[in-house]
């Protein structure tokens, strides 16, 4: 009988080594997806420095984000720039300059803007961009206001601002910048004489204080007044008016009509006024008598007593004032 160990039976040879099991293969990292490029900003924005000039400041407004490149006026930037305008092309439908100074400010896409700060809020009337197709550019220009007038100006930078806080082109003549407000600041602009101070009003004309006189009945002779005078007087502290009497309209007024008047003017010290004034003045003189005769026994003034209230109306050409006096018949 043949022994079979159980070994043997198994098909394993006792010293047989079992090798190790091969590892997997590492798999290689899948490659992030590379990100979309971010799409470079097409929007021209909008903000202001405070730039001075002579003593002047103002906030004057820059851009952000032009279309760099080679332009009719220059070689322009997308950083940020003093923004300005050319004087001449204030009253024209298209650009003028050309030469390599003043870089014509371009849209890089549709023509839109932003603001640094709320400029359709805080500026009235808001800032109006606007734009001009030409040789296939979109040029910016502004709404801005000179004078009382709105224009559209093309908008430009200046080659020699370097840096974001330049204004170098201010004073250059033919050549303006634009407020925050969107107005026009042209320094170079010959300012409005000021005017002189318009002196203050030198008052009515006014009468003396005499305000009774007589006349003897049956005569046409001049009025009496009080303190033996022939002429009430007034006068105007402006000696350049000319001063004007007539009578008033009321019915003891129609009995009487003004013979002379006289104007002088005066300065003091020579004569002073009735009322004691220190100053120059233009004097009037005027003289009264009845137009008819006047008969003590048959009075015709309105209350019937002899006592005839009529009324002198005295102008400078501005102003009006009147003086009621009182002339008394005499019983002669």
């Amino acid at each position: 009988m043949t022994n079979c160990g159980a070994g043997a039976a198994a098909g394993i040879v006792a010293d047989e080594l079992i090798p190790d099991p091969t590892p997997a293969p590492t798999p290689a990292p899948t490659p992030a997806p590379t990100p979309e490029p971010t799409p470079e900003p097409t929007v021209l924005e909008l903000s202001y420095i405070n730039a001075c000039f002579n003593g002047e400041c103002r906030d004057i407004l820059q851009a952000t984000n032009a279309k760099a490149g080679t332009t009719s006026g220059g070689t322009a930037t997308d950083s940020t720039r003093t923004l300005y305008g050319s004087l001449p092309e204030a009253s024209q439908q298209y650009r003028t300059y050309t030469g390599s100074s003043w870089p014509y400010v371009l849209y890089k896409g549709e023509a839109s803007i932003s603001c640094t700060w709320d400029c359709f809020a805080e500026t009235n009337p808001p800032i109006q961009m606007l734009y001009f197709d030409y040789d296939g550019e979109s040029h910016a220009l502004i709404l801005a206001t000179t004078d009382g007038t709105e224009n559209s100006w093309f908008l430009y930078q200046y080659s020699g601002d370097i840096t974001e806080s330049d204004a170098l082109g201010l004073g250059i003549d033919n050549w303006v910048v634009f407020g925050k407000d969107s107005t026009v600041w042209n320094p170079n602009a010959t300012p409005a004489p000021t005017p002189a101070p318009t002196p203050a009003p030198l008052g009515a004309p006014e009468w003396c204080t005499i305000d009774e006189g007589s006349i003897n009945e049956n005569s046409t002779s001049l009025v009496d007044w009080a303190g033996g005078l022939e002429y009430l007087r007034a006068y105007d502290y402006d000696i350049n008016d000319d001063l004007y009497t007539e009578m008033g309209t009321n019915a003891d007024s129609n009995f009487f009509e003004i013979e002379t008047q006289y104007n002088y003017a005066y300065d003091f010290p020579t004569s002073a006024t009735c009322n004691n004034t220190t100053s120059d003045v233009k004097y009037t003189y005027v003289r009264v008598r009845p137009k008819n005769s006047l008969d003590f026994e048959n009075p015709q003034d309105e209350n019937g007593d002899n006592f005839y209230e009529i009324i002198l109306i005295l102008n400078d050409g501005t102003d009006f004032v009147e003086k009621q006096v009182t002339v008394e018949v005499l019983d002669r």
